[in-house]
This record gives C-alpha cells, sequence and structure tokens, in this order.
C-alpha cells in the first residue's frame, strides 16, 4: 500500500512538474516571440521619399568621369540666360548668353583645361553663378508631395526615374512656404537624385497683382 502511495505521489510531482515547465516554457516564448515580431514590424523599411540634388549637376561639371553635353535655360519676362558647355574629363567648353530688360549682353566664352586647376574652377563658377531652378525642387527633399514617380525612361543616353512636379498638391503648411508661385514641371533623375533633365514651368503673382512667368530647362546629354 505505501509503495503504491509512493508511486501515485512520484506521479503527481511529474506531472505538476511537467505542467510549469510547459507554462513556462509559453510564457517566455509567447511574449519573446509577439516582441520579435513588434521589433521586426517597427525596423521595417520605409519607401524613401524622392530626392532631387540639384549640387549633383555642378558636381559633375566640376569633377567629370565622362563625356557630356550639359545645358541649361530660363527664360523670364524680363532676364533670360542659356548655357551651353561640351565637357569631358579634361576639357571644357562653352558659352554663356543672358538678356535683361531687353537688352543682349556680350556673349560669354567658357573655355578650360582640367590641368589648370584654378582656371577650371573659374569657369565652372562663371557656369554656377547663372544657374538656379524653382523652389519647389530646391526643397524638394523638405516637402515631396508635389513630387510623382512616373515610372522609369531612357533619357539623353542615361536610365533615368521620371517624376511629374506640381505644386498644387502640396498641403496648406508646405503650400505656405512658396507664397502665390505655383510650379509645375518633370524631372528626370539618375544615380541618388541627380537630373540629367528638368523641364519646369513658374507662375508668380506680385503684391501690384502682376503676374511673373518663368520657364526653366536643364539637361546633362551622354556623348
Amino acid at each position: 500500500m505505501r509503495l503504491k502511495r509512493n508511486q501515485f505521489s512520484k506521479r503527481w510531482v511529474f506531472s505538476l512538474l511537467g505542467i510549469a515547465l510547459l507554462a513556462a516554457s509559453a510564457c517566455n516564448s509567447g511574449p519573446s516571440t509577439a516582441k520579435a515580431q513588434n521589433e521586426k514590424t517597427a525596423v521595417a523599411p520605409q519607401n524613401p521619399p524622392p530626392m532631387i540634388d540639384l549640387n549633383c549637376i555642378i558636381d559633375r561639371l566640376r569633377n567629370p568621369t565622362e563625356a557630356f553635353h550639359y545645358s541649361y535655360s530660363r527664360n523670364g519676362q524680363s532676364a533670360s540666360i542659356t548655357e551651353e558647355a561640351d565637357v569631358t574629363p579634361t576639357t571644357l567648353d562653352g558659352t554663356i548668353n543672358s538678356v535683361r530688360d531687353g537688352q543682349k549682353n556680350p556673349s560669354q566664352s567658357v573655355h578650360a583645361s582640367r590641368s589648370d586647376n584654378g582656371g577650371w574652377q573659374r569657369e565652372i563658377g562663371n557656369l554656377s553663378m547663372g544657374f538656379g531652378m524653382p523652389a519647389s525642387l530646391m526643397m524638394a527633399n523638405k516637402m515631396s508631395s508635389e513630387l510623382v514617380r512616373e515610372g522609369t525612361e531612357n533619357v539623353n543616353g542615361y536610365d533615368a526615374v521620371k517624376y511629374s512636379v506640381d505644386t498644387a498638391r502640396l498641403d496648406a503648411t508646405d503650400r505656405a512656404l512658396l507664397g502665390t508661385t505655383f510650379e509645375k514641371g518633370t524631372v528626370w533623375v539618375v544615380g541618388p537624385g541627380c537630373p540629367v533633365k528638368i523641364v519646369m514651368d513658374t507662375e508668380a503673382k506680385d503684391s501690384d497683382g502682376t503676374v511673373r512667368k518663368d520657364h526653366y530647362e536643364e539637361a546633362l546629354t551622354k556623348k
């Protein structure tokens, strides 16, 4: 009789021990698994906003790694500027033409050899002085809602991502940053947001009600 009691007691103890281990295992695995899933969700990569790096254009002129043709123009009602340059890793040749208040300025020649670093930087400075773009592109990384990806396209010899730009898509907060200026166009970028083609139109209303319109174009064409 005592033997049976002992056997029963042992079975009871082992049963309780097994239940306790199973409970502990469930407690440990359940929350940790849920925690791991939550952490995995928390660090899941998000789609980054479109990047437009206008500095990349000047950087490519300053340190070219291939041959390409650079062109830029800004045409407004009171002023305009056009820049053209053939660029290689060792040479730079082009022209700058501008008009202000209906008066055409003398054409400016751009010429430099990479071996003359001072001359090269000076001519790049002349090109960059006339370069400008609409505010929405300059602030695109801070307010990207005006940019919509339209797919990919081979343009000017580059496989580029195409974005449409329309400041009418901005919310009230970002819209206020541009005041009475509205901008619309298309941008094609390669790599980390480097534009190889830009076509943009802007329209701004002055305090006296005058409407100013400007048209911008930029292109890097692979040779």
